[in-house]
């Protein structure tokens, strides 16, 4: 007999380690909200207004998120200046053009470099993408217009017939025409397959700066050094409207997607849009610190976007003209830096016009510096800190900016002396002793020695025969060095003013034109003098005889600092070529190369006990390398004149002020998904990072 039982349904709960993988926190890595450290040239707007791209003086190029402001990525590998930027319609590429005559093409997502187009003989002045992302227009100084395979990175064929360089270019959206507008007083349209030209806009009275398409082609306007913008018919070649309104050179353009509004920027420090088939000013956006670069319109023409050469970037509503977001340039260049005799205070000069004081030993900013002007030239710059100067004792810091020197007190930031009429102050430097301070001056060619105590000028060295760019005392306070442009350091006797020896070199000038150089130093013996050129090489000099002992030659760019250890046995070389060389004195051989900068090193030192090695940068950061292996070890940023203060490890560990914490995000490389929620930086935060990495904790 079979016996059947009775089915019954029975929930067993097993509990497991874990059936299903664990999902796993994602990798990230350090992705900082910093934005350029110079002035941006080129921007653009994606069609649906969610994301801007921005050129820079700084050689890269950033994507941002229009709305919030975030930076989501940023493309590095250019060598010159990024001149102009493109981004496709969906967004999904961008394409830079460079002061070093290529443009390229990069994965938006990736921040990848997918193609390089070589080919220009002069820089690139204007790049465009058609609407498909297929095509790629660059237009260049070298009166020449090129359209680039997308895909392949190949040439489809060349432009020519401009008498004057191409300064700005267009095409449209399905890529059947090219324009191009040229210093020649023409702006061109062509024929992209055969490259024919098509129509000739002739009636601008000066060169032209830019040229815009409308997205259905109908519509060409192009912007003037003669002050104005014209309107065109595409078809006919015709002039529809002249806008007249600006009172410097109009240097951009740009035409909404309908082609019904017109955005224009000026060197008048103004934008103003204007509605094409009027030509009626429907809102004018005014810089008052600089003059407008560039500007670009969502293709809806809801959204503009001015930058201003030296200030901030701004994205606003074109309706009422409402601020959506500004897109600040947060670290300041570097210009120079001072470090004390025991290594625990750092003072770094920028281009704001203001001096940290960093204390390594505390970990964290100690005071900032803020007596000199701040005043905004033509091109958006403040006045800069062009040197500083730390007592030997570290109780006083001298700064040299606008047209005078100030005398610190460190402990409280205390004003305690201001020395004037010096004509443009290039240099400061505290004699070891504190008594007597030199400064050195741009116009007058003259270094002045001051006596501390009372304030009175105790003697003017004269002998140069142009610019004093830098300068360095004997231990003993009885003779100074000065460097200066005219490829000479000349050895002084500071009592009398006597000069006692001149260390000419004779390839090139010891300056290139940029502040803050300290380009002579001298051995604590006095024995030995080290100078640095813009021929690339640093030279060891015999101070009594005045004979070259040794050339250090290694550079690819002008050197733009040199520094001698405590114990005279290694030199640090700074250089325009964004890294600092670490020397033997004796042998002339390179011991070790610190990389990573992203612009010029204006400063570098050996920590006193050799371990480590100090730079500064034009790129806002100063930086810690190890002296042994060359590695980074961490750097620094400071934000908002000193206020605010930053350290990061290439590990993406940090420490930092409150308010610096938001430029801190992560980002999970590979991507644009960025982590900048209060979680995440908890995870990365090292309180007092500073100090155990200079003490070899971290």
């Amino acid at each position: 007999m079979r016996f059947t039982l009775p089915f019954q349904s029975v929930l067993v709960l097993v509990c497991l380690p874990s059936l299903a993988p664990a999902r796993e926190a994602p990798r990230l890595e350090l992705f900082l909200q910093t934005g350029h450290t110079e002035n941006v040239r080129g921007v653009a707007l994606s069609a649906d207004g969610k994301h801007l791209v921005t050129g820079s003086d700084d050689r890269t190029a950033i994507l941002w998120e229009a709305e919030t402001g975030k930076q989501l990525q940023t493309f590095r590998g250019h060598t010159g200046f990024v001149m102009c930027v493109a981004l496709s319609a969906d967004g999904k590429y961008v394409v830079t053009g460079s002061l070093d005559q290529t443009a390229v093409l990069w994965d938006a997502g990736t921040g990848g470099k997918l193609h390089t187009f070589a080919g220009h003989t002069q820089h690139v002045t204007g790049v465009a993408l058609s609407g498909d992302g297929k095509h790629v227009l660059t237009g260049s100084a070298d009166e020449t217009a090129v359209l680039w395979d997308a895909g392949t990175g190949g040439k489809i064929h060349t432009f020519a017939g401009h008498a004057g360089g191409v300064a700005g270019v267009a095409i449209s959206a399905d890529a059947k025409t090219v324009l191009t507008g040229s210093g020649d007083k023409t702006a061109v349209l062509w024929d992209a397959a055969g490259g024919k030209k098509l129509q000739t806009f002739a009636g601008h009275a000066e060169p032209l700066n830019c040229v815009a398409l409308s997205g259905d082609g109908k519509r060409v306007a192009t912007g003037s050094m003669d002050k104005t913008a014209i309107l065109w018919d595409a078809g006919t070649g015709r002039s529809l409207q002249t806008l007249s309104g600006h009172t410097g050179t109009v240097f951009s353009v740009a035409l909404s997607g309908d082609g019904k509004q017109v955005a224009t920027g000026s060197f008048d420090k103004s934008a103003i849009l204007w509605e094409v088939d009027t030509g009626k000013v429907l809102h004018t956006f005014v810089e008052p610190d600089s003059r407008v670069a560039v500007v670009a319109l969502s293709a809806d023409g809801k959204r503009l976007v001015t930058g201003a050469w030296g200030v901030n970037v701004i994205l606003r509503e074109t309706a009422g003209g409402n601020t959506v977001h500004t897109f600040h340039r947060q670290a300041n260049r570097i210009t120079n830096m001072a470090l004390s005799a025991d290594g625990k205070l750092l003072a770094t000069g920028s281009w704001g016009g203001n001096v940290a004081l960093w204390d390594v030993a505390a970990g964290k900013i100690h005071d900032t510096f803020n007596g000199h002007g701040a005043r905004i030239n033509a091109y958006g710059s403040g006045d800069r800190i062009t040197g500083v100067s730390l007592s030997a004792d570290a109780g006083q810091l001298v700064s040299a900016g606008d047209v005078s020197a100030v005398r610190w007190e460190t402990a409280t930031g205390k004003i305690l002396q201001t020395f004037g009429g010096t004509g443009n102050a290039s240099c400061v430097a505290l004699s070891p002793d504190g008594k007597s301070l030199a400064v050195g001056s741009w116009s007058t060619h003259t270094a002045v020695l001051w006596d501390v105590a009372t304030g009175k000028e105790l003697r003017t060295l004269r002998g140069h025969r142009s610019r004093i760019i830098g300068f360095a005392w004997s231990a003993d306070g009885n003779h100074l060095v000065t460097g200066s442009s005219d490829r000479t350091a000349i050895l002084w006797e500071a009592a009398t003013g006597r000069k006692v020896q001149t260390f000419e070199h004779n390839a090139a000038p010891l300056f290139s034109g940029d502040s803050g150089s300290t380009l002579v130093a001298l051995s604590a013996d006095g024995k030995h003098l080290a100078t640095g050129s813009y021929d690339k090489t640093a030279i060891l000099w015999d101070v009594a005889t005045g004979k070259n002992l040794r050339t250090f030659a290694g550079h690819t760019d002008g050197i733009h600092s040199v520094a001698l250890s405590a114990d005279g046995k290694h030199l640090v070389t700074g250089s325009y070529d964004k890294a600092a060389i670490l020397w033997d004195v004796v042998s002339g051989k390179r011991l070790r190369t610190f990389r990573g900068h992203t612009s010029w090193v204006s400063g570098a030192a050996p920590s006193p006990d050799g371990k480590h090695v100090w730079t500064a940068s034009a790129d806002g950061t100063t930086r810690l390398f190890d002296a042994a292996t060359g590695k980074e070890r961490c750097r620094l940023y400071a934000f908002d004149r000193g206020k605010e203060w930053l350290v990061v490890t290439t590990g993406g560990f940090f420490d930092g002020s409150e308010g610096a914490r938001r430029f801190v995000a992560y980002r999970e490389p590979g991507t644009l998904k960025l982590h900048d929620d209060d979680a995440t930086r908890h995870r990365f935060h090292r309180p007092g990072l500073l100090a155990r990495v200079w003490e070899g904790n971290e």
